[in-house]
């Protein structure tokens, strides 16, 4: 036990509230111990003497090492030492256990500190886990460790390697699993030896049958790790491809979705040629669920389909052409609901079609059995060929009022889809709408205005037609009826939100109706997101204040004169985004940055009392402790604040956002979000008089590398400053050489 500087009182209680600890909701117990307890330097500690301590519970135990897993790279500069000596001397003995979820719990707070501190602070790991694995009582240890090991990064040797297929067909199931992970990590790792010792031997000898699910999942991912490894620095015979092959092929054909998906996304990830019998199941299996619905077998058999043939025109075309022809007027309804799916996916492949699309849409307004097969078929020809572009809409629309509910649904979905392809007028098909709305079961009505939303999305002439003015009528009736806990309310919102960007002058009426805004400032009130939240509190999934503001946004933009007569509400807005952007949640926050900016360069209220919180905040958001979004809104915001106050902005606090701008750009993952950061980069480095962004002081050393690749993929004329233009030239001659 540790017992320097620890008050036995706090061990006690801390104890006590690990003890206390119970799954499923044990991450947010642990971080309420966190936040009562973070102001003690030496937490740490604390925690060791939790985990070491023989009495307490595995439960209190593993929930210890998670939240030391958490924090260990956070443990102050004084406390590290210590730290080292107590990981090196504790965690190796408590490994040896009987309960599963603790040793796993050790053996990963055993990789983080190994990843932070250095494998060197323990004994040689090789030695560690030949002692584990030379015991059947804690094989399951050893292996533990080797997979959390692998998993941060750190490539075991040793003789275990030779014994990995053993290990996979162990008759403990934990065993197997636990294998069957090892060799997924090592699969891009050293795939070589993973090729020679597991998969190869495997597939060859058939042993995979008696696997269970998860490790041939597994299996399946490692496999494919090898062939994307091989590609790129090894080689691998057309034999061994083969067998690769002939298990992905046996898995998919095998009647069980849990491996079937993921062999047929394998397939399609590592562009195999497809041979006659695998092409006539999956075109037989496109059909087996009733719905293409992501996440379902038939859905991955499309995918697989669109993407052989798109790869392989000329050697696929013939095929599948042939299996829709011959099977899209079957008598065998399967048969015809096959050809339909792969038509809709390949139709565009094809030089000449007419005659089996009049023959779909024949199916789509009739009431045949395939109907809503036909709806969707035509749908996806219509939303990529505008020859079929006018029939398919004239023929779907009408389906979204019959009387079976499948065919509504299905005409709905299908409009979503083509509507979102083309532009289009307003009548005749409003009119449509109209009578939807008017005797909708809630059940639909999600579908209902999802689909008007994507009508008013690309309508051409929605103000001059005379059903505009009742639909817009029943859309404000109803969305005053629906409670903030409905589903239906976000999905009739972004219809008004349509409905306002398509005609911007549709703002005022709706903004003035009996209530409405007092409805929304109330949903805002009442949302969690506005109450003060815990740092480590995550947004819920009913937070309703992110999508209100990007509704409120749309409508800025896009009618900021009309905004402007509502002054007290719009005040009131962004306010409520000043305080979110420290109090939010993640997705309150990213939507509270783009109101904001909405609002400064609309220019319809006094921006000048926002700066100092803007500026307060911008200095220390960065991607270690905010989402890419939240960072990109707000560096999206700053580039418009700056270039009208930049040159009044003390150079210390501009440095200050710099490097925390810095920082984000070499953390963030979304194009859009680096693309803001770099150019804010940028002005900053403008106005600092600066030639590179290391001429700051602790800028991250490969920050200039990221700016260079982020300023090299923009246009000159997307958003780069006219005065950083001779920045961005120096960036391409620094490439150059």
């Amino acid at each position: 036990m540790n017992e320097e500087n620890i008050d036995p009182g706090i061990q006690e209680q801390i104890n006590f509230m690990f003890a206390s600890v119970t799954y499923p909701t044990a991450q947010q117990q642990i971080q309420v111990i966190f936040a009562q307890t973070s102001e003690l330097k030496n937490f740490a500690n604390y925690l060791f003497n939790t985990i070491a301590n023989e009495s307490l519970g595995y439960s209190a135990r593993s929930a210890a090492c998670i939240q030391l897993r958490h924090k260990i790279r956070n443990i102050p500069i004084e406390n590290r030492h210590q730290i080292k000596q107590l990981s090196s001397t504790i965690l190796p003995k408590i490994l040896h256990s009987e309960d599963p979820v603790f040793t796993n719990s050790v053996a990963a707070l055993i990789a983080e500190v190994s990843s932070e501190f250095g494998s060197s602070i323990f004994q040689s790991f090789s030695t560690t886990i030949e002692s584990l694995l030379s015991d059947e009582s804690s094989l399951y240890n050893g292996l533990s460790l080797i997979y959390e090991l692998s998993s941060n990064g750190e490539v075991i040797q040793g003789e275990y390697l030779n014994h990995l297929l053993d290990y996979l067909t162990y008759e403990d199931p934990r065993i197997n699993l636990i294998t069957s992970n090892i060799i997924k990590e090592l699969s891009s790792k050293i795939p070589a030896i993973i090729k020679e010792q597991v998969i190869i031997p495997l597939i060859s000898n058939g042993e995979f049958g008696s696997l269970q699910e998860d490790c041939i999942v597994q299996i399946i991912d490692s496999s494919s790790n090898l062939l994307q490894a091989f590609s790129d620095d090894y080689e691998i015979s057309e034999e061994e491809r083969y067998l690769i092959y002939e298990f992905f092929k046996f898995c998919v054909q095998s009647n069980h979705d849990g491996y079937a998906i993921p062999a047929a996304y394998a397939l399609q990830e590592n562009s195999f040629d497809l041979d006659q019998d695998l092409i006539e199941y999956l075109f037989l299996k496109i059909s087996q669920d009733e719905d293409l619905c992501e996440g379902t077998f038939s859905q991955q058999c499309a995918s697989l389909i669109s993407e052989t043939i798109h790869r392989d025109l000329e050697t696929y075309q013939e095929i599948f052409g042939q299996l829709i022809k011959e099977n899209i007027q079957s008598p065998q309804i399967h048969l015809v609901k096959s050809a339909l799916r792969t038509l809709s996916i390949t139709s565009e492949l094809f030089e000449d079609i007419s005659d089996i699309v009049s023959y779909v849409i024949s199916q789509a307004a009739t009431n045949s059995p395939t109907k809503a097969d036909a709806i969707g078929c035509i749908a996806n020809i219509g939303a990529i060929n505008s020859n079929f572009s006018e029939s398919a809409l004239n023929t779907i629309f009408p389906s979204i009022n019959d009387p079976n509910e499948n065919i509504r649904m299905e005409a709905l979905r299908s409009l979503t889809v083509i509507l979102s392809a083309l532009e289009h007028p307003a009548d005749p098909y409003l009119q449509n709408f109209v009578l939807a709305i008017q005797r909708y079961k809630q059940y639909e009505g999600v579908n209902i205005f999802n689909a008007l939303a994507a009508f008013f999305r690309t309508c051409t002439d929605l103000e001059s037609s005379p059903n505009t003015e009742p639909i817009v009528t029943n859309i404000i009736s109803i969305f005053m009826e629906t409670n903030e806990s409905d589903p239906l309310y976000d999905a009739v919102l972004s219809s008004i939100r349509e409905l306002i960007c398509c005609v911007p002058d549709f703002l005022v009426p709706v903004f003035s109706a009996d209530g409405f805004l007092i409805k929304l400032k109330s949903a805002i009130d009442g949302d969690s997101d506005l109450k003060q939240v815990d740092e480590n509190t995550e947004a819920n999934n009913s937070s309703l204040t992110a999508p209100i503001l990007s509704f409120f946004s749309a409508c800025l933009n896009n009618n900021s004169e009309g905004f402007s007569n509502f002054p007290d509400f719009l005040e009131y807005l962004a306010d409520t985004c000043a305080n979110l952007i420290t109090n939010g949640t993640s997705g309150s926050k990213t939507c509270a940055w783009e109101f904001l900016s909405s609002v400064l360069n609309t220019e319809v209220l006094n921006f000048e009392k926002y700066y100092e919180i803007i500026l307060e905040k911008s200095q220390i958001i960065n991607c270690d402790n905010e989402c890419d979004d939240v960072v990109g809104n707000c560096a999206y915001l700053l580039y418009s604040l700056l270039q009208k106050i930049g040159s009044n902005i003390e150079q210390s606090v501009l440095k200050n956002i710099l490097r925390n701008m810095a920082k984000s750009l070499t953390m963030v993952n979304d194009s859009d979000d680096s693309k803001n950061i770099a150019v804010t980069i940028m002005l900053i480095m403008y106005i600092l008089q600066v030639q590179t962004i290391n001429d700051v002081s602790d800028v991250p050393s490969d920050a200039n590398n990221y700016l260079q690749t982020v300023i090299l993929e923009l246009e000159e004329t997307e958003g780069i400053p006219e005065s950083c233009l001779e920045l961005c030239q120096m960036f391409k001659v620094q490439q150059s050489e």
